[in-house]
C-alpha cells in the first residue's frame, strides 16, 4: 500500500507522462510535416483538397 501513499498510482503517473510526451511529439510532427497543407490549426485547405484534421468541439 505504500506505493499509493501519494494518492497517485505509479503506473497511471507513468502513462500520463508518456501521454503528454506523445502529445508534444505529435504537435512537433504535425507542425513539421502536415501544417503546410492542413493549416497550423488543422483547419484544412479546400483549394488543394487537404481535409481538416482538427478535433471537433
Amino acid at each position: 500500500m505504500s506505493n499509493f501513499s501519494s494518492g497517485v498510482n505509479p503506473v497511471c503517473k507513468h502513462i500520463n507522462l508518456s501521454y503528454r510526451s506523445g502529445v508534444a511529439r505529435g504537435k512537433e510532427l504535425f507542425g513539421k510535416d502536415c501544417a503546410a497543407c492542413h493549416g497550423a490549426e488543422g483547419e484544412g485547405n479546400p483549394a488543394i483538397f487537404a481535409p481538416w484534421c482538427a478535433p471537433s468541439g
